[in-house]
């Protein structure tokens, strides 16, 4: 080997050595540190065609502490598991979100069962930032309330709102760290069960109210009767020490 070749051997080696002391001073990306929490709630429900459709809405905040972005929010389902019971009719999602292609189908593929939704955002630029919340996430099913905020028929004791994010797209979290994160996706209660729930409160208020000045009116007759029979048990005794005066010839005298 020449001068030349063994220069040019020498240079890239140095190069790549250099080249990989960089690589390995660079922190690590962070996968997996992304947090989140989301509602449902039942916007409305309609029959179509004989069958009763619901639609659900649904928001979703990034709660993430370090910065973390939300680019996937994949509603009822973690890997290998889907859990609505039945496909969703329509799927709608806010500006710069999508029904992502991953979106599972009852029966599908991979042993999932159930049906999901993936909503993925369009770009990185869309991802939700942390400390904020993304409003706009609807479906249409035929699945009633009981099924989509109870337990999945297909895993029997996991419920159906059991989702997952991801911080950027699907399945982005599993080259360092966790598969992304689960969690539970709590439901808003309906205006009209709040506003039953007001009711039903005031009803069982007035009902203690009742019962109270019930228990009150018992107790001030019953003291009122023990005053009036201990004021007669005094007025007779009084009466018959009058009488025995006046029968002895004292001057006691009947008391009027």
């Amino acid at each position: 080997m020449g001068k030349i070749e063994r220069f040019h051997l020498v240079t890239a080696s140095a190069a790549a050595a250099l080249a990989l002391g960089i690589f390995a001073a660079l922190p690590a990306p962070a996968y997996g540190s992304e947090t989140a929490s989301a509602t449902i709630a039942l916007a409305s429900s309609s029959i179509v065609g004989g069958q009763t459709q619901y639609t659900y809405d649904l928001s979703l905040t990034n709660t993430s502490t370090d910065g973390s972005t939300v680019g996937t929010f994949w509603f009822a389902w973690i890997p290998h598991q889907s859990y609505l019971a039945s496909n969703p009719i329509t799927v709608s999602a806010p500006t710069g979100w999508e029904n992502g292609p991953d979106s599972q189908s009852v029966g599908g593929a991979f042993g999932e069962k159930g049906a999901s939704i993936e909503f993925q955002a369009s770009s990185s630029s869309n991802y939700l930032t942390a400390g904020t919340t993304l409003t706009g996430f609807s479906f249409t099913t035929s699945d009633a309330p009981n099924s989509v905020f109870g337990n999945s028929k297909y895993f029997p004791g996991t419920p159906v709102l059991t989702s997952q994010v991801y911080h950027a797209g699907p399945f982005s979290d599993t080259f360092n760290g966790p598969n992304g994160y689960q969690f539970l996706v709590q439901v808003v209660p309906e205006p009209a069960s709040v506003a039953l729930m007001g009711v039903g409160a005031g009803v069982l208020l007035l009902i203690g109210r009742k019962r109270r000045q019930t228990s009150d009116s018992k107790i001030l007759k019953s003291n009122s009767d023990r005053v009036r029979a201990r004021m007669g048990g005094l007025k007779s005794g009084a009466t018959g020490v009058a009488e025995i005066g006046q029968s002895g010839g004292g001057r006691t005298r009947p008391l009027p």
